[in-house]
Formats: structure tokens, C-alpha cells, sequence
């Protein structure tokens, strides 16, 4: 797999991980949202209802707006039915309060109240099961988010990890096997993964290395054989003969000279002439 496949793959992998975690978390907080939306706003009403309606039945014979209060209060708790059951205590109440109208006895009242407790029981209850749902709601969203948020870091974590190392190890390698090359060292060869950049860079270089050692080999060769045949001629002569350098040290003798001298080569060679 090359370089490039790989950032793409990694950053895409973490883009979409991000993109998910965004989605989920505005998914979950939505859900959130909409169930405490839920236990304020009906249950929460229903509540209010009720009270009033049992204020304005307390005030039933000495407020001259409590039957006002308690008609107005009973049509909004009409309109807000939400609870299994609440329909039925509603039409109650309803029923109940006509004939409060007609004849306002104490049985009556008794049995007016016990439908309004009934309705903001079942609203009581409404609103703690509601609660649950909402802190469900929350530890799922916690889950969720930690469990996405942790596998992003890991994700995150195992390209910082990795993509550097991938990239810059070959270039160090590549470097040294440069360095070791301009040092003469042409038996010098890397070995990267197929498929990668760096593997058809590796691929270059080897066979560029293998034609340096090749060449330096055949001139070493022709350099040998050179100095062997001038040896040779050397040797040859019948004069005696004796190389010196700038220095004037001895670096080559032929066999007339040796003669002379009664020296051996190893005697002669590198000493100076002095």
C-alpha cells in the first residue's frame, strides 16, 4: 500500500469517525432534549390545571369567579389529555362539575377532588417515568459519545504512531545508503515494501548501486592489470630503476636495483631515499 493510500485511508477513516461522533452526539442530545420537553410541557400542565381547580373549588362558596375558574381550568385539562386513564377522570370531573351547577352538596365536592387527585397522580407518575426515560436517554448519549470519542483518539492515535514512522524511516534509510554510495561503499542496497513509493525509489536505487559496483570493479580491474604490466616492463629493464614521490620516498624498485643495492623489496619500499 502506498503513502498516499494510506493518509487517504487514515484521515478518512478519522473524518468519518468524526462525522459520526457529530451525528450521534446531536442525535442523542435531540432525544434529550425532546424528552424534557415532554415532562415539562403536558404533565407540567396538567398539574397547574388541577391546582387551580381544586383552588376554585376551596373558594367554591366565597369567591363569585371560582365556577369561572374551575370551567376555565377544565377545558384546558380537556384539551391537554395525555395519560392513559386521564380521559376518563377528566370526563368525570366533568360530569361532576354540572352538577355542582345544579346541586353543590358535599358529596359532590368529595367526588370532584378525588378525580383531581387522581389526574395529578397519574401526572405525578407520568413525569417520574418520563424522568427515567430522559436519564437513559443521557447515560446511552454518554456511552455512545465516550465509546466513538475513545475509538477516534485510538484512530487518531495509531496514525500519529504510524504515518511519521512510514514516511520518514525511508527517508533516513535512503539517506544512509546516499551517504554510504558517495563513500564508495557500492555494496550498499535498501529493501522496502512493494507497492509503496518508496519501494520503486528502493528498486532505482539498487540497480543504480549495481552498476556503480560494477564499474568501479571493471576499472579496479583494468587499473591492476595496468600496474601489473608496467611492473612487468620495469622489472624488465636492465638498468636499475627506482620510483620516488614529491617526498622522495621509495614506492617502487625494479629487480636490477635490488641486485645492486643487495636489498629486498620490503627493505626499500616506502623508506626514503635520503
Amino acid at each position: 500500500m502506498n503513502i498516499r493510500t494510506k493518509l487517504t485511508l487514515g484521515i478518512g477513516l478519522l473524518f468519518l469517525f468524526i462525522m459520526a461522533l457529530s451525528w450521534i452526539s446531536i442525535l442523542k442530545f435531540n432525544n434529550l432534549s425532546n424528552d424534557s420537553r415532554n415532562i415539562l410541557r403536558d404533565n407540567h400542565n396538567s398539574l397547574n390545571y388541577s391546582m387551580a381547580m381544586l383552588r376554585a373549588l376551596e373558594n367554591w362558596g366565597t369567591d363569585a369567579k371560582a365556577a369561572d375558574h374551575f370551567r376555565e381550568n377544565l377545558a384546558l385539562q380537556q384539551q391537554n389529555v395525555t395519560e392513559n386513564g386521564e380521559g376518563d377522570f377528566t370526563d368525570a370531573l366533568s360530569e361532576e362539575f354540572t352538577r355542582l351547577g345544579t346541586s353543590p352538596n358535599p358529596a359532590v365536592f368529595a367526588e370532584a377532588r378525588k378525580d383531581i387527585y387522581a389526574i395529578i397522580h397519574l401526572n405525578m407518575d407520568a413525569i417520574a417515568r418520563k424522568s427515567a426515560v430522559a436519564e437513559h436517554t443521557a447515560s446511552d448519549a454518554k456511552i455512545w459519545l465516550t465509546g466513538m470519542g475513545t475509538f477516534s483518539v485510538l484512530i487518531a492515535l495509531l496514525l500519529l504512531l504510524n504515518l511519521p514512522g512510514n514516511i520518514a524511516n525511508p527517508i533516513r534509510e535512503l539517506t544512509q545508503s546516499i551517504e554510504a554510495i558517495a563513500a564508495q561503499q557500492y555494496k550498499q542496497r535498501i529493501h522496502f515494501k512493494s507497492g509503496s513509493e518508496f519501494g520503486t525509489v528502493a528498486d532505482s536505487f539498487n540497480v543504480m548501486a549495481e552498476k556503480l559496483e560494477e564499474y568501479h570493479a571493471s576499472k579496479v580491474s583494468a587499473l591492476l592489470m595496468e600496474k601489473k604490466r608496467i611492473d612487468t616492463l620495469i622489472n624488465n629493464m636492465r638498468d636499475p630503476v627506482v620510483g620516488l614521490d614529491e617526498s622522495n620516498t621509495i614506492l617502487f624498485v625494479n629487480n636490477e636495483a635490488l641486485i645492486i643495492s643487495g636489498l629486498s623489496r620490503d627493505q626499500v619500499v616506502g623508506r626514503s631515499a635520503q
